[in-house]
């Protein structure tokens, strides 16, 4: 026979043999931490991906506005640009570093003179490109609810366009 002796170290850990927790407790909590994460998950992407179109509907109102105040003062659109290229004149009204970084949905921001002006977000090849599904999203919020008609626009071509449409030449 085998005895086990227990040691008295006094205080809160009065013995340090047989302390511990067991498999099952253990599992029991890694369970339970599993099912509150698949339930949380969703929710933190969901959010996530709501701030990200406010964000850009934000900003694209934003940009919009400022290229409206330069039509006031100056009495005309500025020239084009490439796309993340704030035009000349511009800086004014906004930051040509901010306008070069890459959207809250990927591409980046494009303004456009020409027949229709506008601002925009191009997607080279399709990179980054957040779907239909989402830009239909911010067109029901902004728009008319169609990608393909109203202000908002979906132009699929090699680069996929999205655009805002404002102004008169």
């Amino acid at each position: 026979m085998i005895r086990r002796f227990n040691t008295y170290h006094g205080g809160a850990n009065r013995f340090a043999v047989g302390q511990g927790y067991t498999l099952v407790e253990v599992v029991v909590v890694v369970l339970i931490l599993g099912i509150l994460g698949s339930v949380a998950a969703p929710k933190i992407i969901n959010t996530t991906q709501v701030a990200s179109q406010n964000t850009f509907m934000s900003q694209l109102t934003s940009y919009a506005d400022a290229f409206d105040l330069y039509k006031i003062k100056y009495g005309a659109y500025p020239s084009d640009s490439f796309a993340g290229i704030l035009p000349s004149g511009m800086e004014e009204f906004l930051n040509a570093d901010e306008f070069a970084l890459e959207t809250p949905l990927g591409g980046h921001w494009d303004y456009r003179f020409g027949a229709n002006i506008v601002i925009g977000v191009q997607y080279k090849n399709g990179t980054g490109y957040p779907g239909a599904t989402t830009l239909l999203e911010i067109d029901q919020k902004m728009d008319d609810g169609n990608l393909t008609t109203g202000s908002l626009t979906l132009t699929e071509t090699t680069h996929k366009w999205y655009f805002w449409n404002f102004g008169d030449n």
